[in-house]
């Protein structure tokens, strides 16, 4: 995998309208916070693979689309602007997604309300879509299309089942969209309008107990992450996690393993290792050792802390600091 190589990128602006073009080749999380316009997120890739980036981003005032693909399994943990809302679906994917608790299909939009927290898992090789716009504006479109405004949900994401066919010609009109030919304004209204239409449908997803169940899922994994990224140096204890996690060590595994397909252990060591390559590529490299920032992270034998991040890097930690020197 390596250290990111000469990376790609491409942008235009004509006629009031920003197009974004932009390839990454290495694992590089600094270059992926504001993958999404307006956002922040942090990544944190879970087994090693090759890793590229693809992402194409149009904007023309307050709206934007962007469509990404990693083509390595990624853990995605932020939040979106506050003073727009997105509509996201998953493009294509070969292993199912983990989003807020629940599994998303390839029938189904989500609708983000604005500064929705995201927590997201995808496999290698899954391609997504987020558009961001103002509320004002699309119920400007609705108004005009439907003869009524919408009832948009407000607080965390809310996921709408709609028909195969119609979300079919909605990601055609997104496809239009990313090429230079038609008219921006003209793309915004259309857009705007077919997500009216599809936020017209019933939500496939507001059943109070289910949705307590993606919450409840969602916080207690969130306030694990929490808690290993503040025990990183000290030995990993699934009982005193699941204990503070209020569940048992089996349900902690099995929560995990769903959200994340990966044990609680495997997940606390992916941290630490996460750690110790952001501290290694920052100013740190030059002023610690590699064993120092090693055993800060909670590693005690560096034998298997090599190993270790060469499986999830693949490289080893002095190829990581070298780079940097």
């Amino acid at each position: 995998m390596g250290l990111p190589k000469p990376n790609q990128a491409a942008d235009l602006n004509v006629g009031g309208v920003t197009r974004q073009s932009i390839e990454l080749m290495g694992f590089d999380p600094e270059r992926l916070t504001e993958i999404v316009s307006g956002a922040r997120f942090d990544h944190h890739i879970l087994t090693q693979a090759p890793c590229e980036v693809r992402h194409r981003r149009w904007a023309l005032g307050s709206f934007s689309v962007d469509v990404g693909n990693y083509s390595f399994p990624t853990r995605v943990l932020g939040a979106f602007p506050r003073d727009r809302i997105c509509i996201g679906y998953i493009r294509s994917m070969r292993v199912p997604v983990w989003l807020n608790g629940f599994q998303p299909n390839l029938s189904s939009i989500q609708l983000y309300s604005a500064g929705c927290e995201l927590h997201y898992r995808a496999g290698a090789e899954t391609e997504w879509v987020a558009i961001e716009f103002e509320e004002e504006a699309l119920q400007s479109v609705a108004l005009k299309r439907l003869g009524h405004l919408l009832e948009i949900p407000s607080g965390g994401v809310s996921d709408y089942q709609v028909p195969r066919e119609k979300r079919a010609t909605f990601d055609s009109l997104v496809g239009r969209s990313m090429s230079s030919g038609p008219d921006a304004s003209v793309m915004v209204e259309a857009i705007l309008g077919m997500i009216a239409e599809l936020l017209s449908f019933p939500l496939g997803r507001t059943i109070a107990n289910v949705e307590k169940r993606w919450i409840r899922r969602n916080e207690m994994l969130r306030n694990a992450d929490r808690y290993l990224k503040s025990k990183l140096a000290d030995p990993f204890d699934g009982k005193l996690l699941a204990a503070a996690m209020g569940v048992t060590e089996r349900s902690l595994q099995l929560h995990f393993l769903a959200a994340y397909g990966v044990t609680p252990g495997h997940w606390a060591r992916c941290l630490a290792l996460h750690r110790v390559r952001e501290r290694l590529r920052n100013n740190e490299a030059t002023l610690f050792s590699i064993e120092g920032i090693a055993r800060d992270c909670g590693f005690r034998h560096m034998g298997r802390f090599s190993a270790y991040y060469q499986e999830l890097f693949g490289e080893y930690p002095s190829e990581t600091r070298g780079a940097r020197l």
